[in-house]
């Protein structure tokens, strides 16, 4: 029987924007509003901004580039994908390439 599991939930803030004069610009809330920022970044070619997300300063580089990824950080679409990529490669009978110690359970709920 298939269901819908309810207490799976995508983040509901990916942290919050800082300007390089450390001027808190606001929430970042999804994914997109991530890209539209870098994005934004990118195509300003500027330097110093930021996000704070829990105990992570994650900076963000003239090309909108992150300076580090977290676990947990904006990957549960990621990680849903690579499983049911998986689950596709071992029913025609092929190995994943990728080492079973790469892979991350998505279904994490936010933690405070």
């Amino acid at each position: 029987m298939i269901t819908i599991d309810h207490t799976i939930k995508e983040p509901s803030s990916l942290g919050f924007l800082y300007s390089p004069t450390n001027e808190c610009i606001g929430e970042i809330e999804n994914e997109l509003q991530l890209y539209d920022v870098q994005i934004q970044i990118c195509k300003q070619n500027v330097d110093g901004y930021y996000i704070v997300w829990h105990e992570y300063t994650i900076n963000i580089d003239h090309d909108g580039n992150l300076s580090e990824w977290p676990e947990n950080y904006c990957d549960q679409s990621q990680g849903a994908f690579v499983e049911l990529h998986r689950i596709r490669l071992e029913k025609k009978g092929m190995k994943d390439p990728i080492p079973d110690s790469a892979f991350r359970s998505w279904r994490h709920t936010e933690s405070a």
